[in-house]
């Protein structure tokens, strides 16, 4: 399991350790790239819309690899009190976005699945991928 805290000048490291733990996974190529995009998108919203700071957690669970990018310094817990959650499946045939709001989309792209919770004290991400044989 990896989990790091990052702010903007950790965001380089944030890569670099996605790609290792990746890696150290056996995930290669395409799918290692998009992990790494993904992560960098959650990481930079935290950074540039939230509270300058952020916590990555990525674990392996079979079939599939957990990356999840919570705001501050905070641990998500499932039942942490109301949630507004929107879920967003991979999207395809769609244009690039110029408005705001771009990177959750490309993670929605890149990602197999895309989870966003919000409450008063931020916002946690969780993109899902499918680790292929």
């Amino acid at each position: 399991m990896l989990d790091q805290r990052f702010d903007i000048d950790a965001l380089y490291q944030v890569r670099a350790a996605v790609a290792a733990h990746a890696a150290e996974l056996g995930i290669q190529g395409e799918l290692a790239n998009d992990i790494v995009i993904a992560v960098h998108e959650l990481a930079s919203n935290s950074v540039r819309h939230g509270p300058g700071c952020g916590r990555l957690r990525m674990w392996a669970a079979q079939p599939a690899l957990i990356c999840e990018v919570a705001d501050g310094d905070r641990l998500t817990q499932p039942d942490a009190g109301p949630l507004a959650e929107a879920t967003a499946p991979v999207a395809t045939g769609l244009p690039w976005p110029s408005e705001p709001g771009h990177g959750l989309w490309l993670v929605g792209k890149v990602a197999d699945h895309l989870t966003v919770r919000c409450d008063d004290s931020g916002s946690t991400a969780t993109a899902t991928f499918v680790l292929r044989a």
